[in-house]
C-alpha cells in the first residue's frame, strides 16, 4: 500500500477497481480498437474503467458532470 494512502482509500481499490476489471475484461470482452462508452466517468467505478479501458488500447467516451470534464479527460491522455 502506498505510504500516501489512508486504509480506508486502499480497502476501495479491490471493489471499485475489481468491479471495472470484471465488467470490461469479463463480461465485455473489450480489446485493443473496440469503442467503450462508460456512464458515470467520474465516478468510483467508472474512473477506474475510463482508466483500464485506456490500458487495454480501447477508444474510451465517457459521460460525467460540468464539474468532472477535466478530471475525466485527464483519465485517459491521448498520445
Amino acid at each position: 500500500m502506498p505510504p500516501s494512502l489512508t486504509f480506508e482509500q486502499a480497502a476501495t481499490l479491490p471493489v471499485a477497481g475489481g468491479t471495472a476489471v470484471q465488467a470490461l475484461a469479463d463480461d465485455a470482452r473489450l480489446i485493443a480498437g473496440q469503442h467503450v462508452l462508460v456512464t458515470g466517468g467520474a465516478g468510483g467505478v467508472g474512473h477506474f474503467a475510463v482508466r483500464y479501458a485506456k490500458h487495454l488500447g480501447a477508444h474510451v467516451t465517457a459521460t460525467c458532470g460540468p464539474s468532472n470534464v477535466e478530471f475525466v479527460s485527464g483519465l485517459a491522455p491521448t498520445g
